[in-house]
Formats: structure tokens, C-alpha cells, sequence
């Protein structure tokens, strides 16, 4: 009774209260993230069913969404999750990579462990509840061919969240052409071998920190639920320089950076 008291009074006073845990601190850390930059357009890459969209919500960001979801009974639960936000925007059902065309993708028993990749044994025998139930196949496109309709002449001030299972490196490399118009880049990063052929964390660090000269914002604790998620620790990246960086060497550090991802 009292807690629901405290949560009433704190919710009509604008504030909402967290129970204090590992995940709530890193979200706090996201939040603050947010906020520090004035981020106001974030690119949620693998938004699932809008639970991340709902997160960042919840932590006080008002800007503009804009959620990417391939799975099509997946893409219609997020929609329904956007509906009533008017800066909630929900792209077409398309998964995001280097190349277009159409794939196969391997749907998990709980959805959210989906991937464009075949999910390596550790994963499946830590959680069996994640393995593979079905296959669908997806449309893919690159996010930079795509891009403009949202971040239109690169004046917003933009945060990427990439959580693929396994194929951020690919979404990364179909994004090389907006990279340069890139505030704050979030991965979900893997610390053993959970999707068949990702890379591990040191080899998707390694060219993020150089192409995109950003450091280590925040480290979130790895998931424990199960012994196959706590291989997996999301990662945020800011990249200040980006709005230091004056319009006459603009196209010039742009043509750098993307150079140096290509070069992976």
C-alpha cells in the first residue's frame, strides 16, 4: 500500500521510480546518455515487439523514434506498441544489412533471440526455450539507403541502437554512409560464441572506437537470466566531435571514418 502510494505521488509529480539492479543502472546510465547529448532521433535497430522504444519512454526521452522490426507478427505487435505516440515512428518490416536482397531468417522460440545467423549450440542448449521454431524469410536493405526519410539533411542529433543477435557488423557496414551524422551508437555485444559466424566483442570495438573516434560511455552488466545471456553485454559509444566538426572538413573526416569501417 505504501509503495503504490509513493509510486502515485512520484508519477504525478513527473518522475517514475526503478528498482535499483544492475539493468535498472545501465538504463539510468542510457538515460542520462539521452539527455547529456540532447539526442532527438534514435534509430532502434531490432526494436522486437517496442520494449526498448517503451525503455527510453519511460527514462524521460521525448524525441523521435524511429524502430526497425523484419518479423512480420513481431512488426505488427510494435505498431501496436507506437500507436499512440505521435513521435513513435515504425519503418516498414525490413531487416537491415550490407547488401539488399531477401533472407532467411531463424525465429526463436521466444522471439526475441531471432537472427538473420543459425544460433551456435551454446546458445541453444543454455536456453533451449530460444531455439529455432520456425524460418521466414525477410526483406534486407541498408540503413543508409533508407535513412534520409528520417534524418533528412543530418541536422538531428542522432543515437543508433543496434541489437541484431549476432549482425550488428553487418547493419554497421550497410550504415557507412550516415555514420558521419551519428551522435551515440548503442551495441549489443557478444562475449562468447552465441549465433554461427559473429563476431566477438574485441572484433566489433576495435573498428567502432576507430572509425568512430568515440569512447566507452557505459558498460551494462551482462544479462544473467540464463548462462547464454549473460555472454552478451550492451555497449554505448558517443562520438562528441561530431557536431565540433566544422562544414568545410565535414565531408572530408566523413569519407575518413567510413573508410576505416570498410577496411574491417
Amino acid at each position: 500500500m505504501f509503495k503504490r502510494l509513493i509510486k502515485s505521488a512520484a508519477g504525478r509529480a513527473g518522475y517514475r521510480l526503478l528498482r535499483a539492479s544492475p539493468s535498472t543502472c545501465s538504463d539510468l546510465r542510457l538515460g542520462k546518455l539521452l539527455s547529456h547529448h540532447r539526442i532527438d532521433l534514435v534509430l532502434d535497430v531490432g526494436a522486437n515487439r517496442g520494449q526498448y522504444g517503451q525503455m527510453i519512454r519511460g527514462l524521460g526521452y521525448e524525441g523521435k523514434i524511429v524502430s526497425f522490426e523484419p518479423l512480420k507478427a513481431t512488426h505488427d505487435q510494435l505498431q501496436e506498441a507506437a500507436s499512440g505516440d505521435p513521435l513513435w515512428h515504425v519503418a516498414d518490416a525490413v531487416a537491415l544489412g550490407a547488401e539488399g536482397g531477401t533472407v532467411t531468417m531463424e525465429v526463436a522460440g521466444n522471439v526475441y533471440s531471432s537472427s538473420i545467423l543459425k544460433m551456435a549450440p551454446l546458445h541453444s542448449v543454455a536456453a533451449p526455450h530460444s531455439r529455432t521454431v520456425r524460418q521466414e524469410e525477410v526483406r534486407v536493405v541498408r540503413l543508409d539507403e533508407i535513412a534520409d526519410r528520417w534524418m533528412g539533411s543530418g541536422d538531428h542529433r542522432t543515437f543508433l541502437k543496434v541489437d541484431v543477435q549476432g549482425y550488428e557488423s553487418h547493419v554497421l557496414d550497410g550504415a557507412t554512409g550516415i555514420l558521419d551524422q551519428v551522435l551515440g551508437l548503442q551495441l549489443e555485444l557478444s562475449l562468447g560464441p552465441l549465433y554461427e559466424g559473429q563476431p566477438n566483442w574485441i572484433e566489433m570495438i576495435v573498428p567502432v572506437t576507430s572509425a568512430f573516434t568515440a569512447r566507452v560511455w557505459s558498460r551494462g552488466s551482462p544479462r544473467s537470466r540464463r548462462a547464454a545471456c549473460s555472454r552478451q553485454t550492451g555497449s554505448s559509444f558517443v562520438n562528441p566531435e561530431r557536431h565540433a566538426t566544422s562544414p568545410t572538413n565535414a565531408p572530408a573526416e566523413a569519407g575518413r571514418r567510413r573508410g576505416r569501417l570498410q577496411g574491417r
